[in-house]
């Protein structure tokens, strides 16, 4: 069924294309009509004879009759269905004026043939423009003994009265159906106008934001509580940060002169990807109900080069809470790819490195800045001044260079670490040194040293282990089982085996990208099961192991699939000289037939008239 509901589709699709083609002959007009009657009756036998799917082609055909005086009627009779089987007031309307405009067509011919039978009358110029109660006075003076016309006469003129009637009936037929359409749009009109004053009523009334959000102190484990629903593990990570923005929240409960006593605390994270440094800084945010933004620093450039200026960042705050300068003040920054802005030490114009960090200085510490409010970076028509003296700053990288400086450091030391003098290991396991690092090793990376005295606390997001894979596809908020169960509970019961979640995360642990491959193998594993939407779906081990063999089992199956061998134009390569034979036959054939029928060409001599 769905293949002949497709092929139902295809012939409607060419139909319409050849009615809305520029200058279409009159031959591609009866191949139009053709395919809609071949629709209509399609159709009428798949969904019934009452049913709306034929609505549209009786719209179509009553616009294709309308181009065809002979089919003037007939376009009448499908204006009239698709009017009936439509329920939409708009269509209505449409369907409605466009059966107007045919049936002013109609009138017009009709007006046409009286004309005709005007002159068949022998009637003077002047009388062809009496009125039809005029016409009927000299038919009736006629009928009383005063014969100004021949009974021939008589009945040409009865047929006139006859045929004014006719098209003045389609006049009124018009305007009528040009009456019903005005209604009929006016009605939608209406409609659409209370449909929106339902829609203003059903939402509630805009909440004007305070210039300044109240600050509402937490404590260090109200802060950690929160982060705990999101994030699993970085146990010592969640308690750092936890205290950070505790003080955080201390600090800009002081007053001004408090405040000027006290420095800022920026926090660092590091650690390898996919382990939760963007997902604790933006947790970090929600708990404590300030503005939050979100950026990379390799975005950043210095100023007058290609790329973003220091100051974006600010823009970019200031943009998620409408400007208000107040409310931004108060936020937090979340500075992603940190690492990437290490100097290359290869050149003095480091533009996306060193000087960088330098620019970035003064906001980390606190200071106020001019930031374009619309416009370019450097238009100074309309700014802000915003004083970042307050806003804490959560930076982010993997630094993995880092764990190799420092592991060499341990080694060079004598301090036996396991990789032997060349210092080869994975990220992850270069990454547990990240905490033994000194200010000494960031330099050496390419950070400095003012950069890293304006971010005193440093925590470090460790490696995922297995088991806490395993732990993030179940426990947190929106953990990606519980994802999954929600969108496929109207058709699925999704239920997984314990080997089959521990598969996965053995399987993310490997990749090495840890958090981030997990989405990867669950949307791998779930693939036949969202195709397929089963009332039960139980996800095993080895469901979980062959995740890719239904993909290429399907890629495969394509493969084994041969070309056509039965279609009336596919020959086999030893029946080319016996199919030429025929086909030049049937060629000569059918000259011959159109030469039968052609219609010579009159041509006239020069002058003749």
């Amino acid at each position: 069924m769905s293949t002949s509901r497709n092929q139902d589709q295809a012939m409607l699709d060419s139909a319409i294309a050849l009615y809305n083609k520029k200058n279409r002959t009159h031959t591609e007009t009866l191949q139009c009509e053709g395919i809609f009657l071949e629709l209509l009756d399609d159709r009428a036998r798949q969904y019934g004879e009452d049913s709306d799917q034929a609505s549209y082609i009786h719209w179509y055909m009553g616009l294709l009759y309308s181009e065809m005086d002979s089919k003037f009627d007939e376009g009448e009779a499908h204006f009239l269905r698709a009017f009936e089987l439509y329920n939409d007031d708009g269509h209505k309307a449409s369907i409605a004026s466009h059966h107007a405009s045919l049936l002013v067509k109609k009138a017009e011919l009709i007006l046409e043939e009286s004309e005709d039978l005007k002159e068949d009358a022998r009637i003077k110029p002047g009388v062809s423009k009496v009125k039809r109660t005029a016409l009927r006075a000299m038919i009736d003076a006629a009928k009383n003994g005063k014969p100004t016309f021949t009974e021939q006469d008589m009945q040409t003129l009865r047929d006139l009265a006859a045929t004014n009637e006719e098209a003045m009936d389609c006049f009124r037929k018009s305007a009528q159906l040009r009456e019903t359409a005005a209604n009929l749009h006016a009605k939608v009109a209406e409609k659409a106008k209370e449909d929106k004053k339902k829609l203003q009523a059903s939402q509630p009334a805009p909440v004007r934001k305070p210039k300044a959000a109240p600050i509402v102190y937490k404590t260090p484990r109200e802060i950690l509580a929160a982060l705990e629903l999101v994030a699993i593990g970085q146990g010592a990570a969640k308690r750092g940060l936890a205290n950070a923005a505790s003080m955080h929240l201390r600090r800009m409960a002081l007053s001004p002169a408090e405040r000027a006593l006290t420095d800022k605390s920026n926090v660092m994270l590091l650690g390898p990807t996919g382990c939760g440094k963007t997902l604790l800084a933006e947790a970090l945010a929600g708990v404590i109900s300030v503005p939050f933004y979100k950026t990379e620093a390799t975005k950043l450039t210095a100023a007058g080069y290609v790329g973003e200026d220091v100051q974006e960042i600010l823009a970019g705050l200031l943009r998620n809470c409408d400007w208000d300068v107040a409310r931004a003040e108060n936020g937090i920054i979340y500075l992603d790819e940190i690492d990437k802005i290490a100097s290359n030490g290869e050149t003095s114009l480091d533009v996306g490195g060193e000087s960088v960090q330098e620019e970035l200085l003064t906001i980390l510490e606190g200071t106020v800045v001019t930031v374009p409010k619309e416009g370019t970076k450097r238009q100074q028509n309309d700014t802000v001044d915003i004083d970042t003296t307050n806003i804490m700053f959560v930076l982010g990288g993997a630094f993995v260079r880092l764990g190799e400086i420092v592991a060499q450091r341990k080694a060079d030391a004598g301090s036996k670490i396991g990789f032997g003098a060349e210092v080869k290991a994975k990220e992850t396991e270069f990454s547990k040194f990240l905490g033994d690092a000194t200010v000494e090793d960031f330099i050496k990376f390419g950070m400095i040293p003012e950069f890293m005295g304006r971010v005193p606390i440093k925590l470090v997001i460790e490696a995922l282990t297995v088991d806490q894979l395993e732990r993030i596809l179940t426990e947190p908020t929106k953990a990606l089982v519980k994802q999954k169960r929600l969108l496929l509970a109207p058709t699925t019961d999704l239920i997984f085996t314990k080997g089959a979640l521990k598969a996965m995360a053995e399987a993310a642990h490997k990749t090495g990208t840890h958090g981030r491959a997990l989405r990867e193998i669950v949307e791998e594993v779930l693939e036949p099961v969202v195709f397929e939407e089963p009332a039960v779906a139980i996800i095993t081990t080895e469901k979980v192991n062959n995740r890719k063999a239904e993909i290429k089992s399907q890629n495969a199956a394509d493969r084994a699939v041969k070309p056509a061998a039965s279609l009336d134009y596919v020959i086999d390569d030893e029946a080319v000289d016996g199919r030429l034979e025929e086909a030049t036959a049937a060629a000569q054939v059918r000259a011959e037939a159109n030469a039968s029928r052609r219609v010579p060409v009159v041509v006239r001599e020069a002058g003749s008239r």
